[in-house]
């Protein structure tokens, strides 16, 4: 039988997360840039953000997939001895956790700067009532 080893599943699993929240972050932007009207300073903001999201999502998701050169060597005992790695897999542990605090703490703020773009939409006097509900459910599930 076959055993796999744990920094593999790690890695396997690991893959998917960046570019999951990139493309979650892309949906979500390409959804307001069908509301928000053309000219609009929110449709400007949409467009700003999808860039960045795109860039931030190649970076964090490169460096994740590719976080050691050779990557086997990231569960393969005999590549490591050559091995050059980063991000989460680096051996230096201040900069393993720097990876990771500084992926959450992007993350983070750029789903705040997303949750907000539409939020004066609730307060004005005349969006509708559909709209306002739509937009509490929306609130709702992002805070979840």
């Amino acid at each position: 039988m076959n055993s796999t080893d744990p920094r593999q599943l790690f890695y396997i699993g690991s893959t998917t997360y960046p570019l999951s929240l990139t493309l979650l972050k892309l949906a979500v932007l390409f959804q307001y840039l069908r509301v928000f009207e053309p000219g609009s300073r929110r449709r400007t903001w949409c467009k700003g953000l999808i860039g960045l999201v795109i860039v931030w999502g190649a970076l964090y998701t490169v460096a994740t997939w590719v976080p050691c050169v050779p990557v086997a060597s990231l569960w393969d005992a005999a590549a490591r001895k050559s091995r050059k790695c980063w991000g989460f897999a680096s051996p230096n542990l201040r900069q393993s956790l720097g990876f990771y605090i500084s992926h959450s703490v992007t993350t983070t703020l750029l789903d705040l700067i997303i949750f907000l773009i539409p939020a004066d939409l609730f307060f004005q006097p005349e969006t509708q009532k559909n709209t306002r509900i739509a937009l509490l459910f929306l609130f709702g599930l992002g805070l979840m």
